[in-house]
């Protein structure tokens, strides 16, 4: 995984946030796939299980506590 297209990776995941501060996970993988396909296969690569767990853990570990408080800050 490039480090680069992870970035742009987690940019794309909190710009949705940003937009739609009430959704859960499902919605917001919904709205990154469909809005930020590029961005997901360049940073994770292809395969449909490999995307969805890495999102998975993506939500979990930068935006789990609430999709209004935000724990990835670009520098």
């Amino acid at each position: 995984m490039e480090e680069e297209f992870f970035e742009d990776l987690l940019m794309a995941g909190q710009e949705v946030l940003e937009r739609n501060p009430e959704i859960g996970f499902e919605k917001w993988t919904e709205i990154l796939m469909r809005h930020y396909p590029t961005e997901i296969i360049d940073a994770l690569g292809p395969t449909p299980e490999r995307i969805h767990s890495s999102l998975e853990e993506i939500w979990k570990t930068h935006f789990k506590s609430s999709p209004t408080a935000l724990k990835f800050k670009a520098e």
